[in-house]
């Protein structure tokens, strides 16, 4: 989601953010010659079981596991997260029903979650401490969708509970 802010002027922040874009007006230029369903999903944080990336929550479990310490933006960073088997899921209800009109899509969790209360609800109930530095105390809400006409379909995803179950 980290592509650019809907809303301002196109200034890509990388090559993902211009395909992106591209896709988008690809598809739909196709979409009114050829009649074709395009269905554009715009996903926040996600996170799952087998995920590599370097992104925050990959990183804490190997970290932990390792004894490393996490270092994070801000202890007032805000993120949503989406489990990607809700999204596997969401997709496959899409292709298979009609209960979506070929569109674009936000896929969100219902809340944000503030990373530091969320680590600090982990680590109790931890034996050993998820150990984390925060680089500053600024507020940062990593993405904020801000496009009124596009539709939102809110997940119910639980990072914290993922964390703690796939943390040893």
């Amino acid at each position: 989601m980290m592509q650019h802010s809907i809303n301002e002027n196109f200034n890509p922040m990388n090559i993902y953010a211009i395909t992106k874009f591209a896709h988008k007006n690809i598809s739909e230029f196709i979409f009114t010659k050829k009649k074709i369903k395009f269905y554009n999903l715009k996903l926040y944080e996600t996170f799952g079981i087998n995920d590599k990336r370097n992104k925050l929550v990959p990183t804490i479990l190997t970290n932990y596991k390792k004894n490393k310490l996490t270092k994070i933006l801000s202890k007032n960073l805000e993120m949503n997260f989406t489990d990607i088997n809700e999204i596997i899921s969401l997709v496959g209800e899409i292709v298979k029903t009609d209960l979506y009109k070929a569109k674009e899509y936000i896929i969100r969790n219902y809340k944000s979650e503030n990373i530091r209360k969320l680590i600090f609800e982990c680590n109790k109930r931890l034996n050993k401490k998820i150990k984390v530095k925060y680089l500053s105390s600024k507020n940062i809400n990593v993405v904020k969708i801000k496009n009124f006409k596009v539709q939102n379909i809110i997940l119910k995803s639980n990072v914290k509970n993922f964390i703690l179950k796939n943390i040893h």
